[in-house]
């Protein structure tokens, strides 16, 4: 009845369910698991399959997080990611594509447009996490669950986003303000 989740095999993305995979990632050493990189991971899974599905209802989100016996920030974090994406996704693959002149949304990996996708919701919507940082775990997500090249191409798009689009985060929400000590 549930749809499988994504998984790691060597480097590569291929069908598990999502309970195996955060219960497998809770149980990696203390120093290994930051959990917003864990809701990042879960979201990008959630969020690859909402792609393959045209969509994930809010309940089945729910109903994937509950079997997933993750931590409650874990989960939070990865439902505002998965839902706040889906929510936007138009006007994101529209600032994506107008950055990305010569590749279609389309045309563009599902890892990494879904990559893209989240991360561009982040930086533009999230204001608690500072810009670096939504752009080094994506090019973290890209490296660790694409190609090669997805890393750099990733970074590109991300970085000329918050070029274009991110000044409108508020200073102190994640963002120093100018002459702020850090």
């Amino acid at each position: 009845m549930a749809t499988p989740a994504v998984a790691l095999d060597s480097g590569r993305l291929v069908g598990l369910p999502l309970h195996c995979l955060i219960n497998a990632f809770i149980d990696m050493p203390k120093q290994r698991q930051r959990k917003r990189t864990l809701a990042r991971e879960l979201a990008l899974q959630l969020l690859y399959m909402a792609d393959e599905n045209r969509g994930l209802a809010e309940e089945d989100v729910d109903y994937h997080l509950e079997t997933a016996d993750a931590p409650s920030e874990v989960t939070a974090f990865t439902r505002q990611l998965v839902l706040g994406t889906q929510s936007r996704q138009a006007q994101l693959d529209e600032i994506i594509s107008a950055i990305a002149v010569n590749w279609k949304i389309s045309r563009m990996s599902v890892v990494d447009r879904n990559i893209l996708r989240m991360a561009s919701y982040e930086l533009l919507h999230i204001e608690d996490i500072p810009p670096k940082v939504s752009i080094n775990e994506a090019v973290d997500l890209a490296k660790k669950y694409s190609t090669a090249d997805s890393g750099s191409f990733v970074n590109g798009i991300l970085d000329k986003i918050l070029s274009r689009h991110g000044k409108g985060k508020t200073p102190g929400k994640g963002n120093p303000s100018p002459g702020a000590k850090v």
